[in-house]
């Protein structure tokens, strides 16, 4: 029986490696995993006109063994100028629902994206939130959408989280996407200058010709 855990486990991870998509794990204080993965909605999906984003929130404790995972949908939310994608789960009703929000973050090397989560404790008609506090958080694209990106310039996915959050798209991808991006750059400037480099050569010759 755990070993067909473990091999449905492999499977779904081997399924998120190939579908593009990001990801952001917390792992909080009593060694629970938190983790949140984000992609587009189909063309035809109503969230795409809300320009928002599909996802899945997975919970799991090793220790206990504690699983579960429930899906959720984020959209464009705005509180005191700052901008956010926001989506609550539903947890049913025995368990405290989860409110998860996509933020920008401006760090040392420039501005990231980061997943922030807190525990929904209703009291009668008001509602309390705890934070879910741990290291981890940030938000990384996996190989396939970084493929996908470096194949096409950009995704609706990268677009949203710059428009919304502020967010370039190199501040969610690994260290090898940062140095594919500063190398294309590298040649596109250097192409840029030859072909500056020829027009100025061809003006010359202009001036020349125009002089005889």
């Amino acid at each position: 029986m755990k070993k067909e855990k473990q091999e449905t486990k492999e499977t779904q991870e081997k399924q998120f490696r190939e579908y593009p998509g990001a990801a952001a794990t917390i792992k909080d204080e009593q060694g629970t995993y938190h983790r949140v993965r984000i992609w587009a909605p189909p063309q035809t999906d109503h969230l795409r006109e809300q320009q928002g984003l599909k996802g899945t929130l997975e919970i799991n404790n090793p220790e206990t063994g504690h699983r579960e995972k429930q899906e959720v949908e984020f959209k464009p939310k705005e509180h005191n100028g700052q901008h956010y994608l926001s989506g609550v789960v539903d947890r049913g009703k025995d368990q405290n629902s989860i409110l998860v929000r996509i933020v920008g973050v401006d760090g040392p090397y420039g501005r990231f994206a980061a997943v922030r989560m807190a525990e929904m404790h209703k009291e009668g008609d008001k509602t309390q939130f705890q934070e879910i506090k741990g290291q981890g958080g940030i938000l990384r694209m996996n190989e396939t959408m970084e493929k996908k990106f470096l194949e096409k310039g950009q995704l609706y996915e990268t677009d949203l989280l710059n428009e919304k959050l502020g967010v370039q798209p190199v501040a969610i991808g690994s260290r090898d996407l940062r140095e594919q991006m500063e190398q294309a750059e590298i040649l596109r400037q250097q192409e840029s200058n030859q072909e500056l480099e020829a027009a100025s050569e061809q003006e010359v010759e202009d001036a020349l010709d125009l002089g005889r």
